[in-house]
Formats: C-alpha cells, structure tokens, sequence
C-alpha cells in the first residue's frame, strides 16, 4: 500500500517528465534555473515563514553533521580497504554521502507523513543543500576549490536567502508585505510537481555507462541502506520527536543527490560512475523506500 499510496504518484511524475524530456529535448538549464531561483526558494521561504521554530530544528543541524560526516568516514575507510586511488576513493564518496532531500525528499515527506513531516524535511533539505555546497565541493575538488569558492557557491545559491529574510522578519516587528507573500505562496504551491519534473528530466539526460558492478553496488548499498540503517542506530541512543525520528530515516535513504552529478564532471571525479550512481539510486530507491515505509505508515 505504500508503494501504490505514496511511491507511485512520484513515480508517475517522474516517468512524465523523463519522457518528456526524451521527447522534446527541453532546455535543461532554463527549467532547472526557473526551479532553482523561483519555485524552490519560495517554498522554503514560505515554509520558514510560517513555522513555528523548536528544539527539533537543532537536533535536525545535529543529525545533518552526523549523518554526512559517519558516511565519509565508512567511505575513507571502505577506500582504504580497497585501495582505490583519489578519484574513485572521492566519487564513492560523492555518490553516497550526499542524498537527494529536495527532489524526492520533500514531497515523499509530504506525501507519505503528511505536513509537519514536510516542515522537517524543507529544514533538512536547507541544511543539507549547505554541506553539499561547501563540504560537497571541497571533496569533490580535493582541495582545489579553497573556502572563498565555496562560500561564493553557498551565497549564490537563492535558497539560502529564502532562509534568513523570512527569519529576520519573524525575529522583528514589522510583517512581510501581505501581497508579496501571496505571490510567493502561490510560487511555492508549484513548487513540488515542478522539482520532481526537474529532477526526472535531469536523469533522462544522464548516460549510463558500463562499470564494475562490485563498487556499483558497494555504492548503492551505501547509499539506499547504510544510511537510514546507520541513522536507525544512532537514534535508538536518543528520546526524540518520534515524527521528527521517522523523517530521519527516511530523508537517510534518499538516492544520490542530482547535483552531485554536476560536481563529479566540473572537477573531473569519474563522473559516469557518479552518474551512474544517481540514475541507478533514483531507480532501485522505489523499492527500498516502499519497504521503509511499509513500516512507518
């Protein structure tokens, strides 16, 4: 049932949009911008606006650092193991310690365990978009992006003036401008259809090439069971918001972000395994969401 309730209508916008963008070849750069700078932000921003803030939020920075920096650490020492040399050390790295919260996180939270949940993911979306923007491209380039690029990167990035502008206004006296909001609530209601089109139009433009199946797998067995596995054991050490315990998990089991794929070819990171990864994760990510949730809903 949570195959057919939840995973299926993503499943059938993401099918339409990768057909689409097979079909007529769309300009990728433009849709992926419009959702970037327009209907992404505004859903965070409104989301921000209208929450009411809590000790979750910290414990959601908290879980954040954790979960990213224990799947660098199993993969240094997975690589070590292995012996892989820089380059496949570093995309074994891109392709599991950085997972898709906005593309499919957010609206399978929605989805799946309704808005609260939705809130918890928006705030896990935001703080992760953050480490992949600056910890994500300091592996990827491996040193050769220093602090100022990737703190050129956060800054140029919408989402992170969609956070402190409606903060600013909830902390002072003076409300946002009633008309703006309404446009921007508006932008937001869109926002969801409009990324998982996004992001399935992304993949039908990703070439899957042939690879080793032994650290293909390695990777997406990191990546889809590892994670939620290693947040499942980490949160039966703490007393939290059983909901918030829930989002937890499942944002852990996300498949690979898409934007990895973008850092794996500006620096030269193996990026058709790392493309391979985001397709294949995307694909098997049906399944081991569906199991995930058959035991949450």
């Amino acid at each position: 049932m949570a195959f057919i309730n939840v995973i299926l209508p993503i499943v059938i916008m993401s099918v339409f949009g990768f057909a689409l963008q097979k079909k007529y070849r769309l300009d990728l750069k433009t849709v992926s911008t419009v959702s970037l700078y327009v209907f992404l932000p505004a859903l965070v921003f409104k989301t921000i606006y209208e929450t009411s803030w809590n000790i979750n939020y910290l414990h959601i920075g908290i879980y954040i650092i954790l979960l990213t920096h224990g799947l660098i650490l199993i993969n240094y020492l997975i690589n070590k193991l292995l012996k892989n040399n820089t380059k496949e050390s570093t995309a074994l790295i891109l392709s599991t310690s950085f997972m898709n919260n906005g593309n499919i996180g957010v609206p399978l939270a929605l989805l799946a365990l309704g808005q609260v949940a939705f809130e918890y993911s928006v705030v896990i979306m935001i703080v992760h978009t953050i480490f992949m923007s600056t910890t994500g491209i300091y592996i990827a380039a491996k040193g050769k992006a220093s602090w100022k690029i990737a703190l050129k990167k956060v800054l140029q990035n919408p989402i992170i003036h969609a956070v402190y502008i409606p903060i600013l206004f909830k902390l002072s006296t003076f409300p946002f401008p009633d008309p703006l909001f309404k446009s921007i609530d508006f932008f937001a209601q869109g926002a969801i259809p409009l990324i998982m089109i996004t992001l399935s139009m992304q993949l039908a433009e990703i070439q899957v090439t042939k690879f080793d199946w032994v650290k293909t797998s390695l990777a997406l067995s990191l990546r889809l069971i590892i994670s939620p596995l290693l947040v499942f054991f980490v949160l039966s050490f703490f007393s939290l918001d059983p909901l918030l315990e829930k989002v937890m998990i499942l944002q852990a089991a996300m498949p690979t972000a898409a934007i990895i794929t973008i850092y794996a070819l500006e620096y030269d990171v193996l990026p058709d395994f790392v493309s391979s990864i985001t397709f294949l994760s995307t694909v098997f990510s049906m399944i081991t969401l569906s199991i995930i949730l058959s035991f949450m809903v």
